[in-house]
């Protein structure tokens, strides 16, 4: 807290000396013919504010080439420049958190929440329906010792998390898995779980799962106590909202609402404008429903979970090998669990993104002989992609998608 309140003090002070030298270079006079000048945290969100305000705007992406949105600082140069511009684009839902600092700082400038309003999805979306709907009801209530051990339970999950658990016994036989949705509730098996490994999503806050051990003559021999299942989504919700045309479009339309708020007299510009990037937008939802439709497969391998409106809108499903930051690297069982499932699959390419680090990807890639393919997350662009834009860098996803959909 004490670094927050020096940090604030400091950058406070640089505002403060800033704005008395632009007054001073300036001579206290504006030219009402001048562009907005505008920020934004996120490529997309330049290219297609780029476009809605054509001449009118001028926009930088304050998020360096090949950097990382979620884990990008601004400097406190970069707070100066945002202080003194007429608007600052932001995307909201926690990818740039750094923003509400901005904000109290920045005073004067339009501040724009691009995904305000917007219907979100949870931070981890579940691949597969939940395990104690499927099984078949039993009684798995056994008078044997609770003797088991279930080893991997986090403190708590996500919505759609992977749960990886192992039982662990002295005792030699096979395995049952049970899983129920409430205390209340009757127990089920759990299909395709025999071994004493379990993998399943959390789907159910208050899910309990338990694992028995049976002899050749079908006796149960000892059990676990059944574990809880907390699911805790604390506000987690999937930022990535540029990534799905139609999202995109609504953002570009809240864009374009507040642009002409600032220059009502260019409205009719930035109406027509928006009236080009809404037929493209168009555009890429036809293409990715036309991909879905036509596709031999509907999921694919990813360094990030940044995909998920894709499967949310066109059931195309992402199996991230990070989490939804890239910094939320899998376990040891969970790397194996998603290799296993790229196999089971067959999965035959791995996508690799530009800006985001390949190291745990390429381990998945050489387990499963998968080829790279890119793909990109347009939350900025590399030195030789200056000359891209949003539809451009999406083609080339669309086309890499296709790719690695139909093999």
């Amino acid at each position: 807290m004490r670094r927050k309140i020096l940090f604030s003090t400091a950058l406070s002070t640089l505002l403060i000396a800033g704005a008395c030298g632009n007054e001073t270079e300036n001579g206290g006079t504006s030219d009402e013919d001048r562009p907005l000048q505008v920020y934004t945290t996120l490529f997309a969100w330049e290219s297609l504010a780029s476009e809605i305000g054509g001449e009118y705007v001028e926009v930088e992406n304050i998020v360096p080439p090949g950097s990382d949105a979620h884990s990008y600082e601004p400097t406190a140069q970069t707070m100066i420049d945002i202080s003194d511009s007429d608007a600052f684009i932001y995307n909201g839902a926690g990818i740039d958190g750094f923003a509400e600092s901005v904000e109290e700082t920045a005073d004067g400038v339009k501040m724009i929440e691009v995904s305000e309003n917007m219907t979100l999805q949870g931070g981890s979306q579940a691949s597969s329906s939940n395990a104690a709907e499927e099984g078949e009801a039993v009684d798995a209530s056994y008078d044997v010792p609770e003797d088991v051990n279930i080893e991997g339970t986090a403190d708590h999950y996500h919505t759609g998390d992977d749960v990886i658990l192992t039982a662990e016994s002295e005792e030699e036989g096979h395995w049952h898995w049970y899983a129920r949705n409430y205390e209340d509730d009757e127990w089920r098996t759990v299909p395709d779980s025999e071994g004493n490994d379990y993998t399943g999503k959390a789907a159910v806050n208050g899910q309990q799962i338990k694992a028995v051990l049976f002899d050749d003559n079908e006796e149960p021999l000892v059990q676990s106590a059944s574990v809880e299942i907390v699911i805790d989504d604390h506000g987690d919700e999937d930022p990535h909202v540029w990534l799905d045309p139609l999202l995109a479009l609504e953002g570009a339309e809240k864009i374009t609402e507040e642009f002409s708020a600032l220059m009502p007299e260019h409205k009719e510009a930035f109406a027509a404008n928006l009236e080009k990037v809404t037929n493209k937008l168009e555009g890429l939802d036809e293409q990715f429903t036309t991909l879905s439709e036509e596709a031999d497969k509907h999921q694919f391998l990813v360094s990030h979970s940044g995909y998920g409106y894709w499967n949310q809108r066109y059931g195309i499903e992402q199996i991230g090998i990070t989490g939804i930051s890239p910094n939320q690297e899998p376990s040891q069982r969970q790397l194996q669990y998603i290799i296993k499932l790229a196999e089971d699959n067959d999965l035959n390419h791995v996508m690799l993104e530009q800006n985001i680090s390949t190291k745990v990807a390429e381990v998945v890639q050489d387990e499963t002989n998968a080829e790279a393919l890119t793909i990109h997350n347009m939350e900025s662009v590399m030195e030789d992609e200056q000359d891209e834009d949003y539809f451009s860098i999406m083609q080339e996803n669309i086309t890499n998608l296709e790719a690695a959909l139909n093999e």
